[in-house]
């Protein structure tokens, strides 16, 4: 799984060696890492960096990860490197991994044999938007993700008697990012685990979690309230609630979430330029998701509901703010928030996955699998029909991997090989 993301980080670099140092990441977040890191060295607190101007304000900017540990060491061992692309390049790709490592332990935490569970972890960082979108621009997005699967496996953990005291650190780590996503993650990880551990006969634990919450809020007073006091004077003193279609996904996009050629039509940063439409997939997850439906044990889900309530809770929670209005107070472009909905979407499958294929009535559901990916390609087709080439190369890609997996089984090892490479 690691070796997997590992080097679907660099393939990129082999065309385009600034991947990883773009847009934000090389506006904004290169620079202040390089500043944090120099400041810390030298044994200074960067508070405030008059000669950074309008950026130098470090901490009413909030997101900088200043008070996170993980990330200023980070910041700290790439500091010495001169090529600043390379740098970040490697600091991205520990993120990356951590995010695999963590949804790995979060998905055996579920219950789901490792070679899925290895599957499912080397999938999320590979994702389209965590991938396209995050990889590339926006780190502090991408490190949120990372430590989000994290969280909630140790969340997890507390509800069944453990110590809190991982809980309190890893949602430190969240939230501590300064990106105020991870309150929302928090929150709503925590409101998950204590939905399922109150329907399954664990109430006893849900002051545990709750105290563990306080805990966490209290020791990041400290990352907020400077944004807070000064955000009637800040670049984003107009927060409000509106829609305009900016960076905003709808039901058929997700129909296109096994398509690995789509290039969806969104309002975006390129639309006043000419670029209506996303030149990335930043809605494609995995491509075995969608197409395996039809082979799955779809009983598991209905008799073990309670045990997996919280996957519930989380997914339908996000999966509303990601199709709701384009901007709710701070909270803007919900597709920032896909990748949180796809951490429910690959537990869920994979939970089903791990019953093995159900291979009765195959012509039926040979059928349904074509039609799956089929409707995936129309419909990026219809996004971009200049590239139709490459719908039909994907497609059939998909087709011939998934007859692999009906073929060898889900859940085996020689399945999930074929579902990670």
């Amino acid at each position: 799984m690691l070796v997997a993301v590992a080097v679907g980080a660099a393939l990129p670099l082999v065309r385009n060696h600034i991947f990883y140092f773009w847009d934000d990441s090389a506006g904004a977040a290169v620079p202040v890492w390089h500043r944090i890191a120099q400041s810390v060295l030298h044994g200074h607190l960067p508070l405030l960096n008059l000669d950074m101007w309008r950026g130098g304000n470090f901490a009413a900017e909030a997101a900088t990860g200043m008070w996170n540990p993980v990330m200023v060491a980070v910041a700290i061992a790439i500091y010495p490197i001169d090529n600043l692309a390379v740098g970040i390049a490697l600091g991205k790709a520990v993120f990356m991994l951590l995010m695999a490592g963590g949804t790995y332990l979060l998905a055996r935490d579920h219950g789901i044999r490792g070679p899925l569970a290895a599957a499912i972890g080397a999938a999320v960082p590979l994702a389209g938007y965590s991938f396209f979108m995050d990889g590339t621009a926006w780190v502090n997005a991408l490190t949120l993700t990372a430590f989000t699967p994290w969280l909630w496996w140790t969340a997890r953990l507390v509800a069944r008697g453990r110590s809190p005291l991982w809980l309190v650190v890893t949602g430190y780590l969240v939230v501590s990012i300064g990106n105020p996503y991870g309150l929302l993650v928090c929150g709503f990880v925590i409101l998950a685990v204590i939905v399922d551990a109150w329907l399954n006969g664990r109430r006893g634990r849900v002051p545990v979690l709750l105290l563990s919450g306080v805990s966490v809020a209290l020791l990041n007073v400290m990352v907020y309230l400077p944004l807070l006091l000064t955000s009637s004077v800040g670049f984003r003193a107009a927060s409000q609630t509106l829609n305009d279609n900016f960076l905003k996904p709808n039901l058929t996009n997700l129909l296109e979430l096994s398509t690995p050629s789509t290039q969806p039509y969104l309002t975006n940063f390129g639309t006043n330029t000419g670029l209506p439409y996303l030149t990335v997939p930043v809605v494609y997850l995995a491509w075995f998701v969608l197409p395996t439906l039809p082979w799955l044990r779809w009983r598991v889900l209905a008799d073990r509901w309670r045990e997996h309530i919280g996957l519930y809770v989380f997914g339908g929670v996000f999966g509303l703010l990601m199709l709701g209005p384009s901007q709710i107070w701070m909270f803007r472009w919900p597709l920032r928030l896909i990748d949180f909905v796809w951490f429910p979407v690959l537990l869920l499958w994979a939970l089903l996955a791990n019953e093995g294929p159900v291979v009765s009535r195959w012509r039926l559901k040979a059928t349904l699998s074509a039609g799956a990916v089929l409707v995936g390609g129309y419909l990026a087709w219809g996004e971009r029909p200049s590239t139709w080439r490459w719908d039909v190369i994907g497609g059939l890609m998909v087709l011939s991997l998934v007859t692999l997996l009906v073929r060898y089984g889900l859940s085996t090892r020689v399945g999930a090989t074929v579902l990670v490479v």
